[in-house]
C-alpha cells in the first residue's frame, strides 16, 4: 500500500476541489449564456418590429396620442374657467 505524503494530499485534495468547483460552475456558465442569447433574440425581435411597421401607422399612432394629451389639457383648463 503507497502512502501520501502531506504534499501529495494536499494536491490530490486541490486537484478534487477544482474538478468540483469547475463541474458546479459548468451549469451557472450555461444558465448565463441561455439568458444573454435570450436577451439577444429578445432585442433583434423587438428591432425588427420597430423597423417592419409603417411608418405612417407610427405617426397616427403619435398623432392620436398627442390629440388625446391636448383633450386631456383642455378639459382640465375648462374647470379651472369657473373660478375666476
Amino acid at each position: 500500500m503507497h502512502r501520501l505524503s502531506n504534499e501529495e494530499k494536499g494536491n490530490w485534495i486541490q486537484d478534487d476541489v477544482e474538478r468540483s468547483t469547475a463541474e458546479a460552475r459548468q451549469p451557472v456558465a450555461d444558465a448565463e449564456a441561455a439568458t444573454r442569447q435570450q436577451q439577444e433574440n429578445t432585442g433583434t425581435a423587438e428591432n425588427a418590429e420597430l423597423t417592419t411597421r409603417e411608418p405612417e401607422k407610427m405617426i397616427e399612432e403619435m398623432m392620436v396620442a398627442i390629440g388625446d394629451s391636448l383633450s386631456d389639457l383642455a378639459s382640465s383648463d375648462n374647470g379651472e374657467d369657473g373660478e375666476d
